[in-house]
């Protein structure tokens, strides 16, 4: 089992925002950038690299979804075009998350998908997983 605390949800969200870089935005698979009008809804956990082409190579795409892999999940094992919802529904034989951690992946995940970049994203989640630990004590 697979459990996702918050602080190990930081560290790995951390480390994705750090490999990727702070400004970095995500795109869909027909790589139009989050938040666009003609983006598609929401995110895919991850695409084909070349979407015309499923021999291409799958991609873990998504914020979640990168942490989720990091964290151990074998994402590539979802059904490709799954938002993260999905996934962790599917995933819930494997994966616990703490309630805030929950309020975390989603802060991001909204974030991200508003069109924000990563590095937003993340400080923006922090600030709203702290004012929600204080007002509701989150654990």
């Amino acid at each position: 089992m697979i459990e996702v605390t918050y602080e190990k949800a930081l560290e790995l969200a951390t480390q994705a925002v750090e490999e990727k870089g702070e400004d970095y935005v995500y795109t869909d698979e027909r790589g139009v950038r989050a938040g666009s009008l003609d983006a598609i809804a929401g995110c895919t956990n991850w695409h084909y690299s070349n979407p015309d082409d499923s021999s291409s190579g799958k991609v873990v795409s998504c914020l979640v979804g990168n942490i989720m892999h990091r964290a151990g999940l074998n994402i590539f094992k979802y059904a490709n075009g799954a938002d993260v919802g999905t996934l962790l529904r599917a995933a819930y034989a494997e994966v616990t998350v703490t309630h805030k951690a929950h309020e975390f992946l989603r802060e991001l995940q909204s974030r991200q998908d508003s069109g924000r970049t990563w590095g937003e994203a993340l400080e923006i989640a922090k600030e709203r997983v702290s004012f929600l630990s204080a007002a509701y004590d989150l654990h």
